[in-house]
């Protein structure tokens, strides 16, 4: 298991995540990585308090962005959460605000997204 998956379970546990268990760090399926909707609730409200860049990227339709690897590569990401499109909220914008879409075999379909009243 790498640090970083290490240094999430610890951090996990200081959330009070008890239904979480992090086996890679790269977000794909892996059989022993596993959550609970509450527990990924939790690390969302985290993140979304303190890393404003986070705010901004789940946000967008799209982003992209340069490797610091390799510095001619381009990293390019399409949000699939549907309801960023939506236009009832105030002024015209999206009432909803995108966080995580996915499909693993175990869960199937999965969504987490915040609400703006």
């Amino acid at each position: 298991m790498t640090a970083f998956c290490h240094y999430m379970n610890n951090q996990s546990k200081l959330l009070g995540m008890v239904d979480s268990h992090w086996a890679v760090a790269h977000g794909m399926y892996h059989p022993k990585n596993f959550s609970s909707a509450f527990d990924i609730a939790l690390v969302t409200r985290a993140v979304l308090q303190k890393h404003r860049i986070f705010n901004e990227i789940v946000n967008c339709k799209a982003y992209e962005c340069i490797s610091n690897l390799a510095t001619r590569h381009v990293y390019k990401w399409e949000n699939t959460n549907k309801l960023l499109w939506d236009t009832s909220g105030k002024y015209g914008k999206s009432a909803f605000f995108g966080v995580k879409t996915g499909t693993t075999p175990a869960a199937g379909p999965c969504l987490c997204v915040t609400y703006r009243d």
